[in-house]
């Protein structure tokens, strides 16, 4: 099924149900093949074949296409302890709260950046641990 177009007039009411059904079973499929390449390169930096990448980057825009409202992102820092002014600056930390530190580092061999699926990916290796 072409699920891009609404489906030929000429079809029954049990073939349009079909049609449908087999539309959304491709969007399922394609939607899981998005997550699986982003786990993929999540996971391991490769090398992974050209279409991970692009379907990566796919569910990458995706997901940046659909922003969090700003109350719903101070809380979720709240719970891990980091405190936020606003979206844009963090609020004066207390001695005894947790610390955020991100930087890049372009030591090891995959580290850095790739260019992959017309897009540039920043290889970070990092390690998250509990709040205290």
């Amino acid at each position: 099924a072409d699920c891009r177009h609404a489906p030929p007039q000429i079809l029954g009411a049990d073939d349009r149900v079909r049609y449908f059904e087999d539309c959304y079973l491709q969007r399922c499929r394609e939607e899981l093949q998005l997550h699986a390449s982003i786990q993929a390169i999540s996971r391991d930096p490769g090398p992974h074949e050209n279409s991970v990448w692009e379907a990566a980057a796919r569910w990458q825009l995706e997901a940046r296409a659909q922003p969090k409202k700003p109350d719903f992102v101070l809380k979720y820092l709240a719970l891990f302890g980091y405190a936020a002014a606003d979206v844009l600056k963090w609020a004066p930390a207390e001695e005894d709260g947790p610390t955020l530190a991100f930087w890049l580092d372009n030591i090891g061999e995959h580290l850095g950046h790739q260019e992959h699926g017309g897009h540039t990916w920043y290889m970070v290796q990092c390690d998250l641990g509990p709040v205290p």
